[in-house]
């Protein structure tokens, strides 16, 4: 069991070293990794369930499970930007769904893979607001980038389609609001 896990510990490191190729897409030298990316939507989601859970019912510790689990399946198949996703069509989702099932049953953690499908058919509001945080946490990159030289992002900004799940919660539209004001101001 404990070799297993060991396995499955080492297999998901390799998040670490796995580019975020949107934003090599977008012309971002040495961008964020998923692993880095997963634990700002971790993080995001951790903060967002203490201030939620004072004013309504709220999952917390399934939302921290979707957000560090939202990511699996890039272990074993990268990260696909959102054109070639595009291009690709259902076979991205279907290898997603393939292989976070293989990593998960291989560590004999098959329990959440449940949690991880939630997530990705965002069905529940817990699966809605990290969905939304997931974005959330693109928009903070795409603001440091900015505000560090690295990268004007103009065309990333324009989109709407990374705001489909900001109407989880007018919070997730006010930090969306103040983000752009701040990239404006």
């Amino acid at each position: 069991m404990l070799e297993k896990l060991i396995d499955f510990f080492m297999k998901v490191l390799r998040l670490k070293r796995v580019p975020r190729s949107g934003w090599i897409y977008y012309g971002v030298r040495d961008p964020e990794t998923v692993a880095s990316h997963s634990f700002n939507v971790a993080f995001l989601s951790l903060i967002l369930c203490e201030i939620l859970k004072k004013e309504r019912e709220i999952d917390c510790e399934k939302v921290l499970k979707m957000a560090i689990l939202h990511e699996l399946g890039e272990v074993e198949l990268g990260d696909i930007h959102f054109e070639g996703r595009r291009l690709i069509g259902d076979a991205v989702e279907e290898g997603e769904r393939r292989a976070v099932k293989e990593i998960l049953e291989e560590a004999g953690l098959s329990s959440l893979y449940p949690v991880w499908e939630e997530f990705e058919r965002a069905e529940s509001f817990e699966a809605n607001l990290v969905r939304a945080l997931d974005k959330i946490d693109l928009y903070l990159t795409a603001l440091d980038y900015e505000e560090t030289g690295i990268k004007r992002l103009d065309a990333f900004w324009k989109t709407g389609a990374n705001r489909k799940h900001f109407g989880v919660h007018p919070l997730i539209e006010k930090i969306f609001k103040i983000l752009k004001e701040r990239r404006d101001g």
